[in-house]
C-alpha cells in the first residue's frame, strides 16, 4: 500500500539507462520460459490407404508436444473459452467425402504437465494425441488439404496427395 498516493518517480518511469538491462533481464527471462510452456500442435503421421475404385482412406494422428494442454487450462476448458483441436479435410473438385465429416473436433489435446506423476496415477500415455478418419473418392494424383486448428496450441496445414 502507498500511503500518499503514488510516487510517480518509482512507478511510471524507467529507470535510469545505466540500470535498465539489469532491471529487465529477469523479466524477460521469465517470459520466454513461461512461454516455452505453451501447447504446441503437431502433425504425427497421415496414411492415405488405397481401397481401389479410387476409394481412399485417410487417417491423420497429430499431438500436442507442448507442456500445457491444448486448452491451456483446466479452467479454461470448463468455461468455454478454449476451442478442442479441429481436423477439417478441404476437398477440391472431382473429390468426394464418402466417409466421416469434413471437420472433426479431436478434443482438448493434454500436454506433459499430466506426465510428471509418472506409474499408475498418471492418464492415458497418448492422451496428447488426436485421430480422424475419412473416406474419400477421388482420382490418384488428387491433392488434398488437411487444416489442423489447435488455436491455443498453433495452426498448420498439410497437403495430402492420393497416391
Amino acid at each position: 500500500v502507498e500511503i500518499g498516493g503514488f510516487q510517480s518517480l518509482y512507478t511510471w518511469r524507467n529507470p535510469p539507462p545505466s540500470l535498465l538491462e539489469a532491471e529487465i533481464a529477469p523479466q524477460a527471462d521469465f517470459v520466454l520460459s513461461f512461454a516455452g510452456l505453451a501447447p504446441r500442435i503437431a502433425e504425427r503421421r497421415v496414411e492415405v490407404t488405397a481401397l481401389g475404385d479410387d476409394t481412399w482412406r485417410i487417417v491423420a494422428v497429430v499431438e500436442n508436444r507442448g507442456f500445457l494442454a491444448s486448452s491451456g487450462s483446466h479452467r479454461a476448458r470448463e468455461a468455454g473459452l478454449a476451442r478442442p483441436v479441429r481436423l477439417e479435410l478441404d476437398l477440391p473438385d472431382g473429390v468426394t467425402l464418402v466417409g466421416g465429416t469434413a471437420r472433426v473436433d479431436v478434443g482438448h489435446l493434454e500436454g506433459r504437465s499430466n506426465k510428471m506423476a509418472g506409474g499408475w496415477f498418471s492418464s492415458s500415455a497418448t492422451d496428447n494425441r488426436g485421430k480422424a478418419e475419412w473416406l474419400v473418392r477421388g482420382a490418384a494424383g488428387a491433392t488434398l488439404t488437411l487444416h489442423v486448428d489447435g488455436q491455443r496450441g498453433g495452426r498448420f496445414e498439410r497437403v495430402i496427395e492420393l497416391a
